[in-house]
């Protein structure tokens, strides 16, 4: 019913002017979020909030721009109606401004409050339960299906029989997704370490990007986060002088990555063969058929722990014995 009044009054509006609106508005709303955030956490001089929410402003105005113009998160297999098409911009850059108010209070105070992320667990998968069509990837797609020129990729047909289950599944797995990733790395950190590598709120966090996002920019993202880390971390470390650099920044930098690029992350592919014979998957890697083999997740997954543990263990068994040193 909206496609009648909504889709050409959005169409008939200028994208610059749409972008400005959608900016305009992020940065009203990112200000006394921010605030509040820094509030809880009992940081001097809460009122610098009008800095990130400028920032917000402008972030937000960039994505609604890039969406708008040459749409960055347009996959193949995702075609939503018309409304939810142009109403998923709004939906993200409600999530760029939960992402800054939990960064800018995890930056400056090493904490993350639970007002941003449980905030946006509560918007998120209602929205995607409602709408049915917000997702930027299907809960499960197999590319390894696919036969070019013949078939797409593999799509369980419940899915758009039951679009609004649909959307309540992928909000909700994508939740689970990123608890479950950190949680199970503040797990191994707790048991390698003595104490844990992540916080709680750092938890709560991935859950809120996983239920904007789904399970599969999920794990990118999370994968992502450490990269990001280190090539941005470490400088800012050593030129600041920091004692402790929070992880939650990265972690919000990393699915904001994720939203400006999904459209080339999601359709990556790596050909480590023959330049005769482009496109032979036996020996091209694409992410979009690693998403569709739950063998190769699996084994990933339990590598990645087993090397995670083992590196955590021998840190803490280098801490110990140079103190056993110098003791």
């Amino acid at each position: 019913m909206g496609e009648a009044w909504f889709v050409p009054l959005w169409d008939s509006t200028p994208q610059p002017l749409l972008a400005g609106l959608l900016g305009v508005a992020a940065l009203l709303a990112s200000r006394p979020l921010i605030g509040r955030c820094l509030a809880i956490c009992e940081a001097p001089e809460p009122r610098r909030a009008w800095r990130p929410a400028i920032a917000t402003g402008v972030l937000v105005g960039v994505f609604a721009w890039l969406m708008l113009t040459i749409d960055v998160q347009r996959i193949p297999e995702v075609r939503p109606s018309p409304v939810w098409d142009r109403l998923v911009i709004v939906h993200h850059s409600v999530l760029l401004v939960l992402l800054t108010a939990a960064a800018t209070s995890d930056w400056r105070t090493c904490y993350i409050p639970d007002l941003a992320p449980l905030l946006g667990l509560a918007i998120a998968i209602p929205a995607a339960t409602l709408s049915g069509d917000l997702q930027i990837c299907h809960l499960w797609v197999d590319w390894n299906e696919e036969v070019p020129g013949f078939q797409g990729p593999y799509l369980p047909g419940w899915l758009s029989a039951h679009p609004h289950w649909h959307g309540l599944a992928w909000s909700l797995a994508g939740a689970a997704c990123g608890a479950a990733l950190t949680g199970t790395v503040r797990g191994i950190s707790r048991w390698a370490l003595g104490m844990p590598a992540l916080g709680a709120g750092d938890v709560l966090l991935m859950a809120m990007i996983g239920a904007y996002l789904g399970w599969q920019p999920t794990v990118l993202a999370f994968l992502l986060a450490p990269v990001l880390a280190i090539a941005v971390g470490l400088p800012v470390r050593v030129s600041t002088g920091r004692p402790y650099i929070p992880y939650g920044p990265f972690l919000a930098l990393a699915a904001m990555v994720v939203l400006f690029t999904w459209r080339w992350l999601w359709m990556l592919e790596w050909s480590y063969g023959s330049p005769l014979r482009p496109g032979d998957r036996r020996t091209t890697f694409a992410v979009r058929r690693l998403f569709g083999d739950p063998w190769a997740l699996i084994g990933i997954a339990a590598a990645v722990a087993v090397a995670l543990a083992g590196l955590l263990a021998w840190r803490r068994w280098q801490a110990s014995w140079s103190v056993s040193r110098e003791s």
